[in-house]
């Protein structure tokens, strides 16, 4: 119980004792806050200021700083343009342009790095003047200075930046550092009359070289022209005499050739030309001189000599369809923009062609058939030579209206004639092929501009082919007539139509009479003559105003035909009130059937065999 007291006041005095350290804690506290608040009281009422105050002394840069500045720089210049190391670093030299351009040094440092640039320029065109090697070898010396040179300005640029920018930039008239290496290149081989031309000269004669089949370094080529174009004297000194060597190189071949070579290899060789020159101009040409350069080979090649190809060798290879030629010399033409040439010389040879067809009155039952053959081949050389050129096929097809109608009437006559064996039938070609030819007929038919002539003759022709039953295809007939109706309008076959229209009444008509003698025929009073009634009478009645006018003729007929004649007057009377009818016997056909011991032959023939029949 003892150890349990003494316990339990030992507790309560540390109790005592921990919560006075709390209340001496809380009064420390209390106190230090009350001195920070003071503190700040008072420094907001002190405001203390920062003063930055000058030198007293100026600083000076030191006595020989420009000195050993410029001659560490120029020595590391030189080094750079002999292509050797340097013995210090790119960044302390940056630092040391940097300080020269801040102690305001820049335009003698400036001045000093122009006249470095210069005189190793000068040095580098002394020595490649001294040396006189071959062409090739020279182009290749120089390409290696100026890769070089190239190289060197690069670092001396990056060395001499800060100088760049902040110097340069600023003060108008200056050229930069690169400009600077670019402007001592070009003015000294612009001053120096034996590297000017051998360089001019090395060029233009690889070029000629790799033209006559050589084969050359273009790389070479290639980078000693881009370096004319950095010096901005690519036209001063290349292009101006690269265009007219060009002019004479190909203005001499032309003639070469014309000499040697037919029409096709010309223009063959020509489209070769063209090719070499566009790859070469892809290749190492600058992009401006490409249009000048294929004008130039165009004019000298091709342009100049275009009359006297075109007479000497279009003729031969139209007449012996030779496509792939024609569309080469077509897109030849094209390219150079002389297709009025072309035109010229076909519509000379449609007319020639033409004319000489029409001009021989032995061939006039071929004359058709030809001019189709000529027609036809002529479209499949506008189609597939000629690309379809509207300019030419409106060319042609005024060539055609001029020759074809010189001869007047004759040729719508004949060509009417020829639609007429057409429609009687040809056994050698299909209904399909038929079709075929009246289209290609039609083209003939939209250059006559005897059209009315045509009409007459196709009128006549056709009636003929009715009435003795000579049309092979009705379907044919009417496509015909639909194509003609397309062309001309309805009034050029109204009357055509009509004919067609009288056909198929008077076939209604014949049928309805047969039907009427049928039922009179067992009658005796109806004929006079018993003997009319084995005669069979097929009667058309034609419109007048459709038909062509026929002369009438006066015509003693069979009384047995009489007879027949009679008793249609009579139905035909009863049917048509009012109507005249006028007979045509010249127009007639009789069909004699002849029995000869069991056999039946038919004779047909024309009205002039009624007097055989009434024998």
């Amino acid at each position: 119980m003892l150890s349990k007291r003494k316990k339990m006041k030992v507790s309560n005095r540390d109790s005592n004792q921990g919560n006075e350290t709390r209340k001496k804690s809380a009064r420390i506290s209390k106190t230090e806050i009350d001195l920070t608040a003071e503190t700040m009281k008072d420094s907001k009422k002190v405001k203390k200021k920062l003063e930055i105050k000058p030198f007293k002394t100026a600083p000076q840069i030191p006595v020989d700083f420009e000195k050993e500045t410029f001659d560490r720089l120029g020595r590391a210049v030189i080094a750079i343009q002999k292509n050797e190391a340097i013995s210090v670093s790119e960044e302390e030299l940056y630092r040391l342009v940097e300080n020269s351009v801040f102690h305001k040094l820049a335009p003698k440092l400036y001045e000093r790095l122009y006249e470095l640039c210069e005189t190793h320029v000068k040095n580098q065109m002394t020595i490649l003047q001294g040396k006189n090697p071959e062409v090739e070898a020279f182009l290749n010396r120089v390409a290696a200075i100026w890769t070089d040179h190239c190289s060197q300005m690069q670092v001396i640029r990056s060395i001499f930046l800060y100088l760049d920018r902040c110097y340069v930039l600023l003060v108008p008239g200056l050229r930069n550092i690169w400009q600077l290496g670019l402007h001592f290149f070009r003015k000294h081989i612009k001053s120096t009359p034996l590297i000017e031309n051998k360089l001019t000269r090395g060029i233009l004669d690889l070029i000629k070289q790799e033209r006559d089949g050589k084969s050359v370094d273009r790389d070479l080529i290639q980078q000693i022209l881009r370096m004319l174009t950095l010096l901005d004297a690519y036209g001063e000194l290349f292009e101006k005499d690269f265009l007219i060597e060009t002019g004479h190189y190909y203005a001499s071949e032309s003639e070469h050739f014309l000499e040697v070579c037919d029409v096709p290899s010309f223009f063959a060789h020509s489209e070769a030309r063209f090719k070499e020159e566009e790859e070469r101009s892809s290749c190492y040409l600058d992009p401006l001189t490409r249009r000048p350069l294929l004008t130039t080979v165009e004019n000298k090649l091709l342009r100049e000599h275009i009359p006297t190809l075109l007479e000497k060798g279009l003729c031969q290879l139209l007449d012996e369809d030779r496509i792939q030629e024609l569309n080469r010399i077509y897109n030849l033409l094209r390219r150079i923009q002389e297709i009025s040439a072309l035109k010229g010389r076909l519509v000379h040879y449609v007319k020639t062609k033409g004319s000489a067809v029409l001009g021989d009155s032995t061939r006039d039952s071929e004359l058709v058939s030809i001019l189709l053959e000529q027609r036809a081949k002529l479209d499949i050389a506008l189609n597939e030579g000629f690309n379809k050129d509207e300019i030419l096929i409106r060319a042609c097809g005024g060539a055609w209206e001029d020759f074809i109608n010189v001869s007047g009437s004759r040729p719508p006559e004949l060509l009417a004639k020829f639609c007429d064996q057409k429609m009687r039938g040809d056994k050698t070609m299909t209904y399909e092929e038929l079709e075929s030819l009246l289209d290609r007929i039609m083209v003939l038919f939209r250059y006559l501009q005897g059209k009315d002539i045509f009409e007459a003759f196709y009128k006549a022709d056709l009636a003929r082919r009715l009435l003795l039953s000579k049309s092979a295809s009705t379907e044919l007939e009417m496509s015909m007539i639909s194509k003609l109706k397309m062309e001309c309008g309805a009034g050029y076959t109204s009357k055509l139509e009509g004919m067609f229209r009288d056909m198929d009444l008077s076939s209604n008509l014949s049928a309805s009479y047969a039907l009427h003698l049928a039922k009179y025929r067992g009658e005796p009073d109806f004929f006079k003559n018993p003997k009319a009634q084995d005669v069979e009478a097929d009667v058309q009645v034609l419109t007048t105003g459709f038909w062509p006018s026929y002369p009438k003729t006066e015509s003693v007929l069979p009384p047995l035909i009489s007879e027949h004649i009679s008793k249609f007057e009579e139905y035909y009377g009863t049917k048509y009130q009012g109507r005249r009818i006028v007979w045509q016997p010249n127009l007639s056909t009789c069909v004699l059937k002849v029995r000869d011991y069991g056999k039946v032959f038919r004779v047909r023939g024309k009205g002039w065999l009624l007097k055989l029949f009434c024998a």
